[in-house]
């Protein structure tokens, strides 16, 4: 019967008679390639893990299976749609057991990527699990590429047993209706197909004439606050605005054919086969990727990949910034925990500064080209700041936008860290070059609503939180201090979310100082 519905869907190329799109042209293509594999696993995927993961890695689960759902023409999204369906494909058999209930929210996505068009067609299913104390009845949806018209075209929307769900959509949020109340422990199942118009703009997500990136790309579920309800912040003139919880990924990623072909780059590769590319990915905060003309370079270090993606031209310079990676990776592992991934990747960025994502970070070219051939330039103080951010934005989650320096300061004084073990003689510089020349002020806990500017946001946040952070070093030595950074990482490791009063309870428990002085020098509320 397989053999009949692909016939008759390839023959009349139309589904219930209606002429599909190019859209759905698309999507019913990657439906075909589900129903040729037999539903065994994204085009006949078969992940095989042959080496032995550190010790701190936990065993990957099996390939999950693709759910064939159903597509419909784009719909036009406004408040209160109901989404329609026509169905391509018979729903698969249940299978006689049950499995297991999931224990951590999962986004699977399967997404194919015309890149002379510019255009992503993704299906996407996120098996959410309520670890709130909330029950909740609708379910949001944060969709950063709807912040720019045109980009995002939603086809489908589909509750597990493949029954249309109803939405509302405001800005860049989706709010779906659920079809039954969610309880604490439970968890449910969405199924999406939609279509992603590229913006020609440089940045985590767009093209320019020398890559393609994809940072905040997919739709997902925002963390949730007993206090605030679902944490969705408005973007501002400065700073990151989202917030993560933890899920684990499986991504399978195609590029259609183009001449020459682009380099991909991302984290978590498993294995490739028909064209398809697997990504997986455990207790991750997000999932980032690129595309691009690229040289590559490799190393290994207790038994982490870290990869290094370049421009031509750049390639040896790429290989310091891979290097600096990999000394950044041995030295944070040692003083704040192990990196919880067995890969790690770097990208050029066709942007400025960097930008971090777990596992992934971009880095700026504009950083390659300065680069002076000695430790005295931006590209090795930023490429370790932009490794920390592993352990201060990937291990320890926080509130980017309200407490932007929980991430930035401690990123920024590991610069200083990385400075002290692989360049002592270069210290005072570092001290001079990154901070004491701009003569910081402001409130350390500002938010990042507080600033128009980038500068006086990097002045305040990074470069006082580093000062803040140093005092607090001096205050009681290096044995206690480095003491608390250990364990405040441990408290990450353990918590969604950690917040400014975490980091001080912490501070007290691990130091017995009360560090009261130190809070009303540098804090608005301290």
């Amino acid at each position: 019967m397989k053999q009949a519905v692909i016939g008759k869907l390839l023959q009349c190329g139309c589904v219930n008679g209606r002429s599909l799109s190019r859209n759905g042209r698309s999507l019913l293509l990657l439906l075909l390639v589900w129903l040729l594999a037999g539903c065994g696993g994204a085009a006949g995927v078969v992940v095989e893990v042959t080496a032995v993961p550190p010790t701190h890695i936990a065993a990957l689960p099996a390939t999950p299976t693709p759910t064939p759902i159903r597509v419909t023409e784009p719909a036009s999204v406004t408040p209160t749609t109901i989404a329609t369906h026509t169905t391509v494909a018979p729903l698969p058999i249940p299978s006689p057991t049950s499995p297991p209930a999931p224990e951590v929210t999962h986004y699977a996505l399967w997404a194919i990527l015309d890149d002379a068009q510019r255009r992503l067609t993704v299906t996407q299913t996120i098996t959410y699990v309520n670890k709130t104390p909330a029950t909740h009845t609708t379910l949001p949806l944060l969709i950063e590429p709807a912040r720019s018209p045109d980009v995002f075209q939603l086809q489908t929307l589909a509750a597990a047993d493949q029954s249309p769900l109803a939405y509302t959509q405001t800005d860049a949020q989706l709010t779906i209706t659920l079809p039954a109340p969610l309880p604490p422990g439970g968890y449910v199942t969405l199924h999406l197909a939609y279509t992603l118009n590229i913006p020609a703009q440089p940045g985590e997500f767009g093209y320019t004439p020398r890559q393609t990136n994809f940072g905040n790309w997919y739709p997902m579920v925002p963390p949730y606050s007993a206090a605030r309800g679902w944490i969705s912040n408005e973007p501002a003139n400065v700073g990151e605005y989202l917030v993560y919880d933890r899920a684990d990924y499986d991504v399978y990623l195609q590029i259609a054919p183009t001449d020459p072909m682009p380099v991909l780059a991302a984290n978590g590769f498993v294995d490739g086969r028909d064209g398809w590319q697997h990504y997986q990915l455990r207790s991750a905060r997000n999932f980032a990727w690129s595309v691009g003309h690229y040289v590559v370079a490799t190393a290994v270090h207790d038994g982490v990949q870290v990869t290094g993606y370049a421009f031509p031209e750049d390639e040896a310079i790429g290989r310091v910034a891979l290097d600096t990676t990999v000394q950044a990776l041995i030295l944070f592992s040692d003083l704040f925990a192990p990196y919880p991934h067995d890969t790690l990747t770097l990208v050029v960025a066709d942007f400025r500064d960097g930008m971090e994502f777990d596992g992934l970070y971009f880095l700026d070219q504009g950083l390659y080209q300065r680069y002076n051939g000695t430790p005295r330039e931006y590209l090795i103080p930023i490429a370790a700041h932009e490794t920390a951010h592993q352990w201060w934005q990937g291990i320890v989650g926080s509130d980017q936008a309200q407490e932007p320096w929980l991430d930035e300061a401690l990123a920024t004084y590991s610069e200083l860290l990385f400075y002290e073990q692989y360049y002592p003689e270069l210290v005072e510089w570092w001290w001079h070059f990154r901070v004491n020349r701009f003569e910081p002020t402001g409130w350390v806990d500002s938010t990042i609503y507080a600033f128009d500017r980038f500068r006086p946001y990097v002045n305040t946040i990074y470069l006082r939180g580093a000062l803040l952070l140093h005092d607090m070093r001096g205050q009681v030595g290096d044995d206690a201090f480095f003491a608390f950074l250990r364990a405040y990482t441990e408290a990450g490791l353990h918590t969604e979310q950690l917040t400014g009063a975490d980091f001080w309870q912490i501070w007290f428990e691990t130091t017995q100082t009360d560090s009261q002085e130190l809070r009303q020098r540098y804090f608005l509320a301290p």
